[in-house]
């Protein structure tokens, strides 16, 4: 019998001139031929602004006309102030969703997910996602909101040790917060397909090691120390592909290093060709971050035939093995990273080595590989329950138009949608023609 799935984020989607997009990309086709799926909802932070040059469009796979929905607070404001006000605004709406669904999707840590954990049935399959670390994340992005952080990470123990279904992106996250289940799957959610990897090694970029790093210009991904590295390594060049809050801080920084010939800021990059572009045109991948739930640009990297040169955190080592596919390091070691850096663009036959056991490392972490034992658990857990006699005692949820519904997307005729905002029953106009994913 088709489940109807609530997937419950702080994902933002946006609706504009009619079409959804989303902050993330998503392979929901797939998912819907692997796993009999009757409605999907995403839960997240809705709005109509944006340029979809830098968002992923979010269409509804062939055949699923008025089957794809998009609910949440819509225009929240970022930090944890904001996601209390809309959770204040928009619990009746989390609620509602969460119990009319079959199968309960939670991000973590996500706020959202940490909510609607408190609304699931012993009926339903609850899958709680482990993304990132639920502490050092919240410490270096809010810092006011320091001491949030244990209670958080309880959070998602608990809700870990109640799952019918707990999944990590890495191992390093259920030790962490597996809160000592035998059962846990780690599965990453690397969005690179089998067909996207190259069949053999590309030919080396001629000239300087070209160092290319990949994220957001953030606190915890330690751009400054790349930059620190490069400046004691002549004949390296640097590719800084993102944005972020840091640009301005680092940029200066790289002219006072005199790295104004050495360094290319290339901005945001939408995942794509563009980018994987850039990523042929490259030696090596560095990630120097503070923290990292797995690092799923490594395996974009990998993919394309480069080592990467790592910290020694979360789920980085992983995916590179020290001395094999890439260079660990520790964090805030510039000096650790500039050897690194030095080995690699002195020993080109070593470099190509580690490029061809990165390759292999792609070829373990596709999408497919990845997500298919993870809707396997899914899919038998439902059956288990549904063999049990635990029959659905609610509608089914998502064929319902409910208008109330905060932050629903709901037709408002021809020509029209409309977002119901964090008011019941209060239209905030949209541009648009459909209301449902077609």
């Amino acid at each position: 019998m088709p489940l109807d799935v609530a997937y419950i984020s702080d994902q933002r989607f946006s609706c504009i001139d009619g079409r959804w997009y989303a902050s993330a990309s998503f392979r929901l086709e797939y998912i819907c031929r692997e796993l009999d799926v009757g409605t999907w909802t995403f839960w997240g932070r809705l709005d109509d602004t944006g340029d979809p040059s830098r968002l992923f469009p979010m269409d509804a796979p062939p055949g699923w006309a008025g089957r794809l929905f998009f609910e949440g607070p819509r225009g929240q404001r970022g930090g944890p102030l904001g996601y209390a006000g809309s959770l204040l605004k928009s619990a009746a709406g989390l609620k509602r969703l969460v119990r009319r669904s079959d199968v309960v999707w939670l991000k973590q840590p996500m706020v959202y997910a940490l909510i609607a954990h408190r609304y699931c049935r012993p009926a339903q399959v609850v899958v709680s996602q482990q993304m990132g670390d639920a502490e050092l994340g919240l410490v270096l992005n809010y810092p006011r909101y320091a001491l949030l952080r244990h209670a958080v990470a309880r959070g998602c123990r608990r809700i870990n040790a109640r799952a019918d279904v707990a999944a990590f992106v890495s191992r390093d996250l259920a030790v962490r917060y597996g809160a000592g289940r035998m059962d846990l799957l780690v599965a990453n959610e690397s969005q690179v397909g089998e067909d996207m990897i190259l069949p053999s090694l590309p030919e080396e970029p001629e000239g300087p090691l070209k160092i290319v790093f990949v994220g957001r210009l953030a606190p915890e991904k330690c751009v400054d120390d790349v930059l620190r590295a490069v400046a004691l390594v002549p004949e390296t060049s640097l590719t800084i592909v993102g944005d972020g809050a840091r640009r301005a801080e680092l940029e200066a920084m790289s002219r006072k290093l005199g790295l104004e010939r050495r360094v290319t800021w290339c901005g945001y990059v939408p995942w794509g060709p563009s980018l994987f572009a850039i990523l042929r045109k490259s030696s090596v991948l560095t990630l120097p971050s503070a923290t990292e739930g797995l690092g799923l640009v490594i395996v974009e990297a990998m993919s394309q035939g480069l080592p990467v040169v790592g910290t020694r955190v979360g789920g980085i080592p992983e995916l590179v093995q020290d001395g094999i596919s890439g260079v660990l390091v520790d964090v805030h070691r510039p000096d650790q990273l500039a050897e690194a850096f030095r080995t690699l663009r002195e020993r080109p036959a070593l470099r190509r080595r580690m490029a061809a056991a990165a390759l292999e490392v792609a070829r373990r972490n596709t999408w497919e590989r990845q997500t298919k034992p993870l809707l396997q658990r899914i899919e038998h857990v439902w059956q288990e329950k549904a063999a049990a006699g635990r029959s659905r005692s609610l509608p089914r949820g998502g064929a319902t138009n409910d208008p109330s519904s905060i932050g629903r997307a709901t037709a408002s005729g021809p020509g029209s949608m409309i977002l119901h905002g964090a008011r019941r029953g209060e239209p905030v106009e949209a541009r648009g023609e459909a209301t449902r994913v077609t």
